[in-house]
C-alpha cells in the first residue's frame, strides 16, 4: 500500500519492520507471515530493510514483492550493523502501531486479531503475546485464538522485568518484540535512547550497539514508561522464534546476554528516574543491583567473562552513584535483601519438594 494511501485511511495502520542480512528463504517466509494478517478493518505495511545481502535474498524479495504496494523494500550499506537497520527501518514506517519481525522468525496469521484488540478496545499502551521456540526449518501450527487478554498496570509489569524471583505462574518475561505490538508514539523515545545510551561507553558499544543485545529490551521498557498506563497480556502464541546457531539468543555468550540486558535495565532507571517516584525507583534498583552483583561474580569465576570484569564493574559503579545522588540507594539496598530472601525461599521450597518425592 502506498504511503499516501495509508495516511489518508481512517483504518488503523500496523507496520511490520523486518531487518535482514543473508537470511535466504527465511526472510521471504517472515514477510509472507506478515501479509497473511489480512483484515479488512486494518491496513498493514511491511518495511524490509536489508543490509546489502549477498546471498540473492534481496533480489528474491524484489521479485516476489516489488508489485505488492503493502511492502516497502529498503537497503543499507553492508557493514552498517544491525542497530542502524533497526532504527532506519522503524523511522520509515507509516503505522499507528508497529513491531519488529526478525527475518528468521514468523508471526501468527492471527497476530493482529489477538494483539490489536486490546490496543483499540481496552486502550492498552502495548500488547504482549507469547513466542514459541522452534527449529529454523519448522513452522509452528498456530492454534485459533479467542483474543482473551488481561490488563495490568504498567508499574506491575515493569517490576516483573526487574525482579529475579518472579513466580513461574506469571506471564514470562518477553524480550523479543516479534510477539508483541507497540504504539508508534514509543518510537522516538526508544530511538533517542538507543542512539545515545548504547554508544556512550566501550562496553555498551560492543555489546548493545554492535551485537544488538539490549535495545530490544529497551523497547519494552520504554513502553512501560510514565507516559503509559496499562499493558495487555495474552497467553496465545503470536510468533515463532527460530532456534539456530546464528540467532542472538543461541549464538551469543550467556555472559554477554546478561550484561546487555542489565545495561538496558540501567538505561530505564537513569532515563526515567525524574518521572518515577523515588520509592518506585528503589523497588527497581534493588533487584537490579543484586542482578549486577551476580554478573560481577560470573565475571570473576567464568573464564568467558573475565575480559568484561573491569568495564562492567565501572558500569555498576555508575549505576550505584546515580542511585546515591538521586536518594534511592539506601531504600534500594533494603530491596536487595528482600529480593535475596525471596530467591533463597524459592530455592529452599524447590529443595524441600524434591526431597519429599
Amino acid at each position: 500500500m502506498a504511503t499516501t494511501d495509508i495516511i489518508t485511511s481512517h483504518q488503523p495502520v500496523v507496520s511490520f519492520v523486518v531487518p535482514t542480512l543473508n537470511r535466504g528463504k527465511y526472510v521471504l517466509r517472515a514477510v509472507r507471515s506478515c501479509l497473511k494478517n489480512n483484515d479488512e478493518n486494518v491496513c498493514i505495511e511491511v518495511v524490509v530493510i536489508d543490509s546489502s545481502s549477498n546471498d540473492g535474498s534481496f533480489e528474491e524479495l524484489q521479485q516476489e514483492f516489488s508489485d505488492d504496494n503493502r511492502v516497502k523494500l529498503l537497503q543499507n550499506p553492508r557493514g552498517s550493523g544491525p542497530i542502524k537497520s533497526w532504527l532506519e527501518g522503524v523511522e520509515s514506517i507509516s503505522g499507528d502501531y508497529f513491531t519488529f519481525v526478525w527475518s528468521d522468525d514468523l508471526i501468527s496469521p492471527l497476530f493482529l486479531k489477538t494483539l490489536l484488540k486490546p490496543l483499540l478496545d481496552a486502550r492498552a499502551d502495548v500488547a504482549i503475546g507469547f513466542g514459541k521456540n522452534e527449529l529454523l526449518d519448522h513452522e509452528l501450527d498456530f492454534s485459533p485464538t479467542s483474543g482473551q487478554f488481561s490488563i495490568l498496570d504498567r508499574r506491575e509489569i515493569l517490576l516483573r522485568y526487574y525482579r529475579i524471583a518472579v513466580p513461574k505462574q506469571l506471564h514470562p518475561i518477553i524480550v523479543s518484540p516479534t510477539c508483541s505490538l507497540f504504539s508508534a508514539t514509543d518510537i522516538q523515545p526508544w530511538v533517542a535512547g538507543v542512539r545515545d545510551y548504547c554508544q556512550q561507553t566501550q562496553l555498551r558499544r560492543e555489546i548493545m550497539w554492535q551485537s544488538a543485545i539490549g535495545p530490544d529490551l529497551m523497547l519494552y521498557l520504554s513502553s512501560f514508561s510514565p507516559d503509559h498506563f496499562s499493558v495487555a497480556l495474552t497467553e496465545k502464541w503470536t510468533a515463532q522464534f527460530s532456534i539456530h546457531p546464528e540467532s542472538i539468543s543461541i549464538g551469543s555468550d550467556p555472559c554477554r546476554l546478561q550484561i546487555g540486558y542489565w545495561l538496558a535495565r540501567t538505561w530505564y532507571i537513569e532515563a526515567y528516574n525524574n518521572r518515577e517516584k523515588t520509592s518506585f525507583s528503589a523497588q527497581l534498583f534493588g533487584p537490579h543491583l543484586l542482578r549486577g552483583l551476580v554478573i560481577i561474580f560470573r565475571c570473576v569465576w567464568s573464564t568467558n567473562c573475565h575480559r568484561y570484569f573491569f568495564r562492567f564493574f565501572g558500569e555498576l559503579l555508575i549505576m550505584t552513584r546515580f542511585a546515591w545522588q538521586n536518594s534511592f540507594f539506601i531504600s534500594g539496598m533494603g530491596m536487595v535483601f528482600i529480593e535475596g530472601g525471596h530467591i533463597v525461599g524459592q530455592r529452599l521450597f524447590k529443595l524441600l519438594r524434591k526431597n519429599s518425592k
